[in-house]
């Protein structure tokens, strides 16, 4: 007993190794801060390559086509499958359509109405992601240009734009602990280079013809399908938006839901808790606010859960 209360009296009063010992205790804390800055300079740095990414494949797709300089160019399947090809190989590192998706869409001016609308687009990649600007359509599916609420890019009278948005599910590079999982968004636009025919996108070849990069298909260059589970909501015009995105499902949603300020605005059904749960919501669902100066004579006489004034999400058309 004695030697052993020699030993630990001993102990208690060895000041040997201590530096060491202090050491051990303060370094998990010097790696986790150095392993935080190191995942958040990765970070940065994957978001720079997302964004070129979109700037190349937008710039590259404005120059695709024929090379005569007599006709209007026409362009092809298979060089929509080149220009996919090419991004892959010009960003390989960012491994861009097995954790991301690229959309291109071609946005044209109607020569009748003078108005902008989606004549194609062409997808690639297994994320699940909808086009966030709007989706191909008819003429009469007319748009006010591409791009968030206030950036919006608008097509010349023959003259389109080569838009192009990416999103990428963002990889860690040590761990989602630190800043957690997160999908990239990136957009940029080009207008095409040269005279371009715009009647269609041509089969090279009809009797073996190239596959369409059709954005009903969420696939990889080797045509390995994503897992079919989807990040987003379609959009319409204006995007993810500001106001209700993050707890709303954002500007122009058509039946976005959100909770807080603004569950998307233009939202013509939402569902909304808080405050405004669409802009002018008259068949919101849940706990929307009706307010008094979106109603007929401007009055909540007769109208459910209504503040009298103007609705303080609303969107001025003018801003577009």
């Amino acid at each position: 007993m004695r030697k052993l209360t020699r030993l630990l009296s001993g102990l208690l009063w060895d000041r040997k190794a201590a530096a060491l010992t202090e050491f051990a205790l303060v370094l998990p804390l010097i790696m986790g801060v150095g392993l935080l800055g190191l995942e958040t300079a990765y970070y940065t740095v994957m978001h720079m390559r997302v964004q070129q990414a979109a700037a190349h494949i937008a710039d590259n797709a404005s120059r695709i086509g024929d090379t005569s300089t007599i006709d209007q160019r026409k362009i092809y399947e298979d060089d929509i499958r080149d220009l996919m090809i090419g991004g892959d190989i010009q960003l390989k590192a960012l491994d861009l359509f097995e954790h991301g998706r690229v959309i291109i869409s071609s946005l044209e001016q109607d020569q009748a109405t003078k108005k902008q609308w989606l004549h194609w687009q062409r997808c690639m990649g297994r994320l699940g992601w909808y086009s966030t600007y709007g989706e191909a359509g008819g003429p009469s599916s007319t748009i006010k240009g591409m791009g968030p609420k206030g950036r919006k890019v608008s097509a010349l009278s023959g003259q389109p734009v080569m838009f192009v948005e990416v999103a990428y599910d963002y990889q860690p590079l040590i761990s989602a602990s630190f800043i957690g999982t997160h999908t990239m968004h990136a957009y940029s636009a080009f207008t095409v280079r040269a005279d371009r025919d715009l009647s269609k996108i041509y089969q090279r070849d009809d009797y073996a013809p190239t596959d369409v990069a059709d954005c009903d298909t969420y696939e990889d260059l080797e045509g390995n399908p994503g897992d079919g589970t989807m990040i987003n909501e379609p959009g319409q015009v204006d995007g993810p938006g500001t106001g209700g995105n993050g707890n709303g499902n954002g500007n122009g949603n058509g039946n976005g839901c959100g909770q807080g300020n603004g569950g998307g605005q233009g939202n013509v059904n939402g569902c909304g808790n808080g405050n405004g749960g669409g802009n002018g919501n008259g068949n919101g669902n849940g706990n929307g606010i009706n307010w008094g100066g979106d109603q007929p004579g401007g009055s909540c006489d007769g109208v459910p859960n209504c503040r009298s004034g103007p609705n303080p999400n609303a969107v001025d058309d003018d801003d577009d």
